[in-house]
């Protein structure tokens, strides 16, 4: 396309600064046709220059945001690591939260334990204070049963000393008037017999008082024996008392041990049992399976029946056809019209057809009956391997369910017979005790230290108990504490948990956002790279077209020089243009401007011809520079 030169300054001096889009038309034409006159850039190239420029001015932009991001990316990479450090620092303390309320949860379970312990200690003190109470009771019984039979003796022997001494008296008096009597009347003979006989009366009252004397020594020497052997026999069965106290609380110990044992053999029964059922309930399931297996092994079989019976109807339509065939066999026969070669073409191919329908049918039926026999082989082999594995698997937990049982049975019974027996040496320390309890005939200073003892011991263990009760309190209390403590410790982590998962989701949704202006500036990478590469072949072609363009240069200046030579040629042309009117601008040329100037006015002439070589030569600095500046972008 030829541009005006009118309009070219105003062209040109609008390169540098266009910014609105080239017209349609100009962008549907071809580069040769856009191109300028003077300086032989096209318009549509210097517009995808300037969009190449603009583009680049872009590309510059993202290029600091990604160098800005790339100064950028340790920070986050770090922030991501400092979350990722921090998120595994918030699972470690939840964790060890978590093995603070499970160790929390322990000490609470060993002050139940312990409380438990103490209300099971408490229970036992307050069951041996009643036994005590009631031993005290009877032993108190015993010393006012024991103290009457002392008072009992002790009134006997002062009845016998005062029944000793009145006869001792009576005696006397006898004796006195005896001498009285004597005295009276004077019977040497009768004073001799009854001095004799007073001899043999105080022999005899001597004699008897020596031996009730005696006697009463040896029923004291008894009775001190009796109590030194009381004294003795309460001692021993203190001690004895004692050491079966001891065993009693051992054996109580050993029955609650037992007992113990036996809930624990009993829950395991249980579980046991339940086990059983589970495995009884496993196998029932197990049998329902089955069952459904067989019903759908039944149903597969009623199924294959169907089948069969459909067969079946397939080989009657078959047998019908062969009648039919066999009929039209008959008709084929009897036709007489038709001639005997094709008559003998169609018996052949019926008798084929029969020869493979029967084929047909004797095949489905072998393959009917091997079917229901395979059903009926493989029903059969179901059950009477379900029933062989049900029955294996029942004798079998039975067998095991009978050992088990049997063991704890028999470890039940042992304990149990042990239990029996120290129970029944426990009655007889008893019953023993009681014997000799009832033998008993201690002194009352003794039985009363001892039931002073006994009210110490009470007062002790009435104390013991006030103590228990306070510990009892106490560890309420501080268990109340704990639970306290426990909840608020519990709310605490559940809100820093809270805080926790927020911060940890707050932190994924930044890596996430980070990741994801990761890939996009990725993308922008390779964008900008495919970019550079297309940028770069344009460059290229600029550079092939500004190396066209120099050598267009150097063709405008010889023909510069041309029209330097020839000025007054251009003068006589220029003259004769002026006389015939303007030129079209179209055909007008340099050349041509330079030939208007007429041959004989040279003054004229020389004065066109500077003025145009002055534009000219204004235009080639103009593009000169502009090519220079696009050089130097470009090189930037």
């Amino acid at each position: 396309m030829q541009m005006n030169p009118t309009d070219a300054p105003a062209d040109q001096s609008g390169h540098a600064g266009r910014q609105l889009p080239l017209p349609a038309e100009i962008i549907a034409m071809s580069e040769g046709e856009t191109a300028c006159r003077f300086c032989g850039v096209s318009y549509l190239l210097l517009s995808r220059m300037e969009a190449l420029q603009r583009e680049f001015a872009t590309l510059e932009k993202e290029l600091e945001a990604r160098k800005q991001y790339a100064e950028e990316r340790p920070g986050l990479l770090e922030r991501v690591r400092m979350a990722e450090e921090q998120s595994q620092g918030f699972r470690a303390s939840l964790e060890e939260q978590h093995g603070l309320n499970q160790l929390l949860q322990e000490s609470t379970a060993q002050w139940k334990l312990k409380y438990q312990l103490s209300e099971r200690r408490l229970d036992q003190t307050t069951q041996d204070l009643q036994a005590m109470s009631s031993r005290l009771l009877r032993s108190q019984a015993l010393i006012r049963k024991s103290s009457g039979t002392i008072r009992v003796l002790k009134q006997e022997v002062d009845g016998l000393k005062r029944e000793t001494v009145s006869s001792l008296r009576l005696l006397r008096t006898s004796v006195k008037e005896s001498l009285i009597h004597v005295q009276t009347h004077a019977n040497v003979l009768v004073e001799a017999q009854i001095a004799d006989r007073v001899r043999e009366s105080n022999l005899k009252l001597s004699q008897e008082f020596e031996e009730q004397n005696t006697v009463l020594r040896s029923q004291v020497d008894d009775l001190a024996l009796q109590v030194a052997q009381s004294q003795h026999n309460v001692r021993q069965m203190t001690e004895a008392k004692n050491k079966a106290d001891a065993e009693l609380s051992v054996e109580r110990q050993r029955v609650a041990d037992m007992e113990s044992t036996a809930a624990q053999y009993s829950a395991k029964l249980n579980e046991e049992r339940q086990a059983l059922q589970i495995s009884t309930d496993a196998w029932k399931a197990k049998e329902a399976s089955l069952t459904a297996t067989l019903q759908a092994v039944h149903r597969e079989l009623d199924s294959s029946l169907e089948n069969a019976r459909k067969i079946a109807s397939q080989l009657d339509a078959e047998r019908q056809l062969r009648t039919e065939v066999e009929r039209a066999l008959a008709d084929a026969r009897a036709a007489q019209t038709s001639s005997q070669a094709s008559r003998e073409k169609l018996i052949d191919d019926l008798r084929i057809k029969h020869v493979a329908l029967e084929q047909r049918i004797r095949q489905m039926e072998a393959e009917r009956a091997d079917t229901v026999a395979a059903h009926q082989n493989r029903l059969v082999q179901l059950q009477a391997s379900f029933q062989e594995k049900l029955v294996a698997a029942q004798n079998q937990r039975e067998q095991e369910c009978k050992q088990e049982s049997a063991v704890v049975v028999g470890a039940l019974e042992k304990d149990l017979a042990a239990t029996r027996a120290a129970l029944k040496q426990i009655q007889e320390a008893e019953q023993a005790a009681k014997e000799q309890v009832r033998k008993l005939q201690n002194e009352m200073d003794a039985i009363k230290d001892r039931a002073a003892e006994g009210m110490e011991n009470v007062k002790r263990l009435h104390d013991r108990s006030r103590v228990l009760e306070q510990e009892k309190r106490s560890a309420l209390a501080a268990l109340d504490e704990l639970k306290r403590r426990h909840n608020a410790a519990t709310e605490q982590h559940i809100m820093e948990l809270e805080q926790c998962k927020l911060r940890i989701s707050e932190l994924e949704l930044e890596r996430n956002k980070v990741l994801r202006e990761v890939q996009s500036k990725q993308a922008s990478q390779l964008q900008w790279t495919e970019t550079k590469r297309q940028l770069e072949e344009e460059i290229v072609a600029l550079k092939e077209t500004v190396r066209d363009e120099c050598e267009e240069r150097l063709k405008l200046i010889e023909q510069l020089n041309a029209f330097r030579s020839g000025a007054s040629s251009v003068a006589g042309s220029t003259a004769s243009l002026n006389r015939g009117g303007a030129v079209s601008p179209r055909t007008d040329t340099p050349s041509r401007a330079a030939a208007v100037a007429s041959p004989g006015n040279n003054r004229p002439s020389d004065g066109v011809a500077g003025g145009f070589e002055a534009y000219f030569e204004s235009k080639l600095e103009k593009a000169s520079a502009k090519k220079s500046r696009k050089i130097r972008a470009l090189g930037r």
